[in-house]
């Protein structure tokens, strides 16, 4: 594989998939027909990300991260490119709860984060395939640091799924590592509003006190 210039199997495997796949195929989570609704065909892959979540997400381990983030000294939140959006939506979510939490958009400041953290804290890893070498180069520095770590991905055998102390799993129809798992983001999205769900519920009177708080500031 090297000798054909890739870098590793995973690059060689990603490009000779890109290869046999129509080009349609690689712009969605369907494949698209210019006579099909575009309305019809992002909206039924949407319901069916959801669906096919909702039946597999572990509630056990989605109630054991929400009450771990709720206790944990600092929760650090950490996503690249379209998972940076969803780790994006997690810290709006989460810091109007009042618990202590982090999270950055660049790379490099990621991983000073990622230095900083601890087994007294909780980092919460957002990835679709859970193969992107930088997020693994953040649960590297996380691991050394004894930092507990929730995953959320569609992969359950990927490096980010096996390093992970909790999973949870998200389901996309058509999900490959070559698409653009539009689908899956939404998917990742809705476990993330059932953590801040949780989380609130842990919280009590206390999440509401600090959720009041955050309204007050705003208005």
């Amino acid at each position: 594989v090297k000798k054909l210039g890739y870098g590793g199997y995973q690059q060689f495997r990603i490009a000779l998939a890109t290869e046999s796949m129509a080009p349609q195929s690689l712009l969605y989570d369907a494949a698209l027909d210019e006579s099909e609704d575009s309305v019809a065909i992002a909206f039924s892959c949407a319901r069916k990300a959801l669906d096919m979540t909702e039946r597999l997400v572990d509630r056990e381990s989605l109630s054991e991260v929400a009450r771990l983030a709720s206790e944990a000294s600092t929760l650090y939140i950490f996503g690249l490119g379209g998972s940076g959006i969803v780790a994006k939506d997690a810290m709006h979510k989460f810091v109007r709860s009042g618990i202590r939490c982090f999270s950055a958009e660049d790379f490099h400041l990621q991983l000073m984060l990622a230095s900083q953290a601890g087994p007294q804290d909780l980092a919460l890893v957002i990835s679709n395939t859970g193969a992107n070498k930088d997020c693994l180069a953040l649960v590297d520095i996380l691991g050394t640091a004894h930092c507990p770590i929730a995953a959320i991905t569609t992969y359950p055998r990927s490096p980010l799924a096996r390093a992970a102390d909790y999973r949870l799993l998200a389901a996309a129809p058509g999900a490959s590592h070559i698409s653009e798992a539009f689908s899956a983001r939404i998917a990742h999205l809705a476990i993330v509003d059932a953590l801040y769900i949780g989380i609130m519920a842990d919280l009590k009177d206390a999440g509401l006190a600090n959720l009041e708080k955050m309204r007050s500031a705003i208005a």
